[in-house]
């Protein structure tokens, strides 16, 4: 994992989680790889809704 979560604890004040990135070129594809398959999928919605809107429109002429 490119991502380390690490527990400090600053009681009584409060208690946090330091995020330490260990593998940054691992971290940085793996954000990419969501961001592109976001972008592929919702591609692929507006692909299908095109693609039935003109189904519905020949059916309607014929």
């Amino acid at each position: 994992m490119p991502v380390k979560l690490t527990h400090v604890d600053y009681s009584p004040m409060h208690n946090e989680v330091e995020l330490e990135v260990g593998d940054e070129d691992k971290l940085v594809q793996n954000v990419a790889y969501l961001l592109l398959g976001n972008h592929l999928h919702v591609q692929q919605i507006l692909a299908k809704k095109k693609t039935s809107n003109h189904q519905v429109i020949i059916a309607q002429l014929t």
